[in-house]
This record gives structure tokens, sequence and C-alpha cells, in this order.
């Protein structure tokens, strides 16, 4: 075997990371002519709803809490762009036990930090400007609803901003096994096991983001739509 090796570092700085920016060129007049004021209304509930992993079964949803912003961007090409660059070079999705969160709490009390927030290798910069030219609503009520008014016919882009959410798993494992012996004609030929499973559960927690791109098709149109893809999984039209 060669020389021992250090486990790669995957906790990069700010510094060390390396940068890039959107291809096309932001139009500020264009985002602003297109959030003008208009007769369209977007009507939503956000949630986030785990999955198996096995049958993809769904479970319980967990609804965005009040308060959190959600914001809406218009869906030029400019903006695509900056949803598939960071899709590209999004940081790494973390779960977390109740322990870990625990311990990172206590660890913050003493050090002043918490444990270091892994980023990507890549960090995407848009024009300043496009982080700027927005819609943005509260969710209101214990259901997740939001709504966005007096929009123009458009395609847009919706993104909450980052929540912490939980998830259950129940799995089996197993914890022995049964053996039995085989005989035939007073002479023990074989023996045979068979696995003791118990049940065990785990819940993890983890930071999401909701996104959906979402089209209205005419004036004075209501789109009724469901935020509840996490931003990795959403849909580029």
């Amino acid at each position: 075997g060669g020389p021992a090796q250090a486990a790669p570092d995957f906790v990069f700085s700010p510094e060390e990371q390396k940068v890039t920016y959107p291809k096309a060129t932001f139009d500020p007049d264009l985002h602003k002519a297109l959030l003008a004021p208009g007769t369209a209304s977007i009507v939503g509930v956000a949630y986030d709803q785990q999955k198996s992993k096995l049958l993809e079964k769904k479970k319980p949803k967990q609804h965005l809490p009040e308060g959190t912003k959600i914001y809406l961007f218009p869906y030029t090409p400019y903006t695509k762009e900056v949803v598939q660059l960071f899709k590209k070079h999004e940081p790494v999705e973390e779960e977390h036990t109740m322990d870990v969160l625990m311990a990172e709490a206590q660890l913050r009390l003493v050090t002043g930090e918490g444990l270091p927030e892994l980023l990507p290798k890549t960090r995407v910069e848009t024009d300043p400007q496009f982080a700027k030219i927005w819609k943005a609503t509260s969710v209101v009520g214990k259901e997740g609803k939001f709504v966005f008014e007096g929009l123009q016919p458009g395609v847009y882009y919706l993104q909450s901003t980052p929540i912490m959410t939980a998830r259950h798993y129940v799995y089996d494992v197993q914890v022995g096994e049964e053996v039995q012996e085989i005989w035939y004609k007073g002479v023990e030929v074989g023996t045979s096991s068979t696995p003791i499973w118990a049940s065990d559960s785990q819940t993890t927690y983890r930071k999401v983001e909701l996104a959906k791109i979402v089209e209205v098709k005419q004036d004075g149109q209501v789109v009724e739509v469901e935020l509840n893809e996490t931003f990795r999984d959403v849909k580029i039209r």
C-alpha cells in the first residue's frame, strides 16, 4: 500500500470556492415590466412531503410555518439559467438527527459557532439587481396558504426561504435469528435459521427550499398551485 492519506476535506470556506456567473445578460427593465400590475392571481399551499424511498408512498404533509416568505421572479432566460446553475452547484443536502442538532446547539453555546456548513465547490453569483426585482408574500395560517395577486399573464418562478423540516423513517432491523435443527432418522443433518426482525424508527431534520415554475395564461385567471417540490426536484422548462 502507498502512504497514508488524509480524508478529503469537503468543508470549503467561501475563499476556496470557485465562482460561476450566468452567461445571459440580466435586463432589469424587462423584469420590472413583467412584474407590472395585472389582474391575475396565484393561490397556493406550501408543504414538504417526504416519500418512502422504496414505493414512493405518500407520507404526511408538513406545511410551511406561518410567516415563511415565498418569492416570485419572472421566469426569463436569465432566471432559467440562474435556476439551472443553482441546481448544478447546490449545497450538499444534509439530514441531521436530533442528537446532532442538540450537539450543535451546545457547540454554539460554548464557542459561538456551530458546525461548519457544507458549501458547494462552486458558488453561483448573479447580477446584484436580480435579487432586488421580485414580489414576495408570506405563508398565512397553519395550512401553508399563500397568494400572489395583481399579476400579468406570464411564467413565474416561485421559491420559499429555507426552513427546517422533519422526516420520520420507520424500518425493520434484524435483532437475532431463530435456529432450528433438522434431524433425519435420529441423526442431525443440518440446521436452518430464520431472522428475527423488529421495527425501529428515526426522525431526521433537514433544510428545504420549495420551488415551482408556474404559468399564468390569461388576464383575471386564478391559478391554484401546490408548492411541494424541493428546490433540487423542480422541473426546468
